[in-house]
């Protein structure tokens, strides 16, 4: 039962996070640069998919998990409009809408999370908003990468490719900043707000996932720094290419680990 909450989480919690990211950075270049803005057919169909199993998971979570843990009433209620609102946004190519409803269903999600249930005083905005601000920066940067993996394989020849990878690694620096910051404080929330001694699976699986995700930003890092400088040579766009989808594959597993942790005792009695 275990193993199945965490996958059918990961399911949702990564479709959401694409969705948020992907939009936001297409929202972006909207404005800067509208003709990298244009989706491929691979990434649209990629993107309509992650709406259909936002929506398609959420009664599978809720009935393994969420019936008795808050999802109740008017918040259930709420929760499913956007569910319902989210693939229309998506097959209409709304970029904006799709970034507002994709980020309002991850912040509700922070509100029944450990960190929000381990805040200082009992008093549950403070880690909501904590946990709220790391999976809508997680979200950017998954997303982003997937718009970026998109422009790489069919637009690496577009004269501002350069220009619109430079626009996601600035608001991408800003989203790693606060990610690490978040992630920092909820981890301390969470192992000190819980009565008990720490457990060694929680602190094993956390060590791992502080690992990998030092691996992304090793990978981010040299795109920034060695690859973009000379993005128009084509080799570099190809390494660039399989940076990205390695740094994808990293940050599928890290939400895995998420979606873990969320699960597991922090601590032991």
């Amino acid at each position: 039962m275990t193993a199945l909450l965490i996958f059918v989480r990961l399911l949702h919690e990564a479709s959401l996070m694409a969705l948020f990211g992907s939009a936001t950075l297409l929202a972006l270049l909207g404005a800067r640069m509208p003709e990298l803005a244009l989706e491929s057919r691979f990434l649209m169909l990629g993107r309509r998919a992650a709406a259909l199993t936002a929506l398609l998971s959420a009664p599978a979570w809720f009935a393994l998990t969420m019936a008795g843990n808050g999802w109740t009433g008017p918040l259930l209620l709420f929760r499913l409009l956007l569910l319902l609102a989210l693939p229309v946004a998506v097959w209409r190519g709304r970029v904006r809408p799709t970034a507002v409803l994709s980020g309002l269903l991850l912040c509700l999600i922070a509100i029944f999370s450990h960190t929000a249930q381990a805040s200082p005083f009992d008093f549950r905005l403070i880690g909501a908003l904590s946990e709220g601000l790391h999976l809508l920066t997680g979200g950017y940067w998954i997303g982003g990468l997937c718009v970026l993996a998109s422009l790489l394989a069919q637009r690496a020849a577009a004269p501002r490719l350069g220009a619109a990878i430079s626009l996601f690694a600035e608001w991408g620096m800003i989203a790693v900043a606060l990610l690490v910051m978040t992630g920092m404080i909820n981890a301390s929330m969470v192992l000190l707000g819980t009565p008990g001694h720490d457990a060694p699976a929680y602190l094993a699986v956390l060590g791992v996932k502080l690992l990998l995700v030092t691996a992304m930003i090793g990978l981010a890092l040299v795109n920034q720094y060695r690859l973009l400088p000379g993005i128009d040579r084509n080799d570099n766009a190809v390494r660039m290419r399989k940076h990205v989808v390695w740094e994808l594959g990293l940050g599928l597993v890290v939400i895995g680990l998420a979606m873990s942790l969320a699960v597991l005792p922090p601590t032991l009695q």
